[in-house]
């Protein structure tokens, strides 16, 4: 990115007040947008993920299965599947559309951070990891469809 195009963004005029708000009934731990920013999953303290039409403020999808606050979420690179961590030391791969928890990684403490590959979709996940000081791993889906 040149400096001129990093100038540019910073002096474009942005809402000063919020424009509302959206409850999902638990506190907000973390939340990501997908790529087109037409959809946001919020990751909630009672373990819910809740993903939410940012066009019409709707609930568009919610995710159950974990038993502790969600730490962390991330969209794949086509916005199919939805990627996340929680306390409770599960990594689950979800469908987006159909809702099904498509894979589950489970690790003695818990992973505080889930990011899908940019380029690899969604076959590869980074994870940051809270043992020894922080660890990080990468995780290759080897199932049929990836």
């Amino acid at each position: 990115m040149s400096q001129l195009a990093l100038l540019d963004s910073l002096t474009k005029s942005y809402p000063e007040d919020d424009d509302g708000t959206l409850d999902c009934g638990a506190s907000a731990y973390t939340c990501a947008f997908n790529r087109c920013g037409t959809l946001l999953a919020v990751g909630c303290q009672d373990g819910r993920i809740v993903v939410w039409d940012m066009l019409t403020r709707g609930i568009t999808k919610t995710f159950t299965g974990h038993v502790y606050a969600v730490a962390s979420v991330c969209w794949s690179r086509n916005g199919r599947q939805l990627v996340s961590s929680a306390w409770d030391g599960n990594v689950f791969v979800w469908d987006v559309v159909s809702g099904d928890r498509l894979i589950c990684f489970h690790f003695p403490s818990h992973p505080f951070k889930v990011q899908c590959h940019p380029k690899i979709n969604p076959t590869r996940i980074l994870l940051r990891h809270l043992i020894a000081l922080g660890s990080t791993f990468s995780l290759e889906m080897q199932k049929a469809g990836y």
